[in-house]
């Protein structure tokens, strides 16, 4: 699910991580009304649960015998998704596998419903069951939902929108390479568009390209990497603005999410955690905060 906003810096970010080495982190997931609340998932599932004021720390065991990949949250419950089939469900600190009847690569949604594609087959969870809504266009690569019939893809460098059990293929934004947004919005190298709209926003930095993309409220937050130099956060909305930040265009990203309040969350690969807020950067934290004695469940494993 997404989020997102921004203004002017004035600290180092690159001296925001801990002094020790952070864990390790795939996947950022609800954010919800405030990016503090988001639940940061490490490659191997592990959960690092927030204080809601800019730490996180896993407090219980358990994990996946797969290498995550990406995962969504549905309300107590936190979904995994590997390379391969099965996906995997943790709820009550159990991690299962969840099977759809499909093999494949499963690739999970964006947007406010959670969804998931299978080879060509789209599902989102709906009242708590996993729905079949339609067959996706050969190699999809982005999905997005936001209700059962309200559901969208990428594939082909274009955005397809369903229609009935279908998809239809729409004439713009060309380039397309994501989907994203509390609404449908398009991502392509140069900016983003609304797939019912046609709204569109334009990279403001000279020469830059996207690298992640968060929008909520009629706000888009376009993270981009300008020719040379550190990463800048564009917000785009009623006033426009670009925040500059000490973040390396080489970083590899885990994802970011932003609220209604104008807090934006972007989290670095390896634990390293930015948060705007209040026309500021802010370090956080994440940190192993296991007990002491067994460490938990096995990993669920595949048969």
């Amino acid at each position: 699910m997404i989020a997102a906003r921004a203004v002017a810096v004035g600290v180092a970010l690159a001296a925001a991580g801990p002094a020790a080495a952070a864990p390790a982190v795939v996947a950022v997931v609800n954010g919800g009304a405030d990016v503090r609340a988001a639940v940061l998932v490490g490659p191997s599932g592990e959960l690092y649960e927030p204080d809601r004021q800019g730490a996180w720390a896993r407090r219980s065991g358990g994990g996946v015998a797969i290498e995550v990949v990406g995962a969504v949250q549905a309300g107590d419950a936190v979904y995994a998704a590997g390379a391969s089939t099965p996906m995997y469900r943790r709820r009550d600190g159990v991690w299962a596998a969840v099977r759809f009847g499909q093999r494949g690569r499963p690739l999970i949604g964006r947007g406010p419903l959670p969804s998931v594609a299978i080879g060509r087959q789209v599902f989102v969870l709906s009242r708590g069951k996993w729905i079949r809504v339609g067959e996706a266009p050969e190699g999809a690569t982005a999905l997005w939902a936001g209700g059962e019939r309200n559901v969208a893809v990428i594939a082909a460098g274009a955005a397809w929108r369903l229609r009935g059990y279908a998809f239809a293929r729409l004439p713009r934004p060309t380039g397309a390479v994501d989907v994203f947004g509390d609404q449908p919005w398009a991502l392509a190298a140069a900016g983003a568009q609304h797939l019912d709209r046609g709204r569109a926003v334009a990279v403001a930095t000279p020469g830059a390209t996207v690298v992640a993309a968060a929008a909520v409220a009629d706000t888009v937050w376009l993270l981009v990497a300008p020719a040379s130099g550190p990463l800048v956060l564009e917000r785009h909305g009623k006033t426009s603005e670009n925040v500059p930040t000490d973040i390396p265009a080489s970083t590899g990203l885990a994802g970011m999410i932003a609220d209604a309040q104008g807090k934006v969350l972007i989290a670095a690969r390896d634990g390293t955690i930015w948060i705007w807020a209040d026309g500021a950067w802010a370090p956080g934290r994440v940190a192993n905060a296991l007990p002491a004695g067994p460490a938990g469940p096995a990993p669920a494993h595949t048969r």
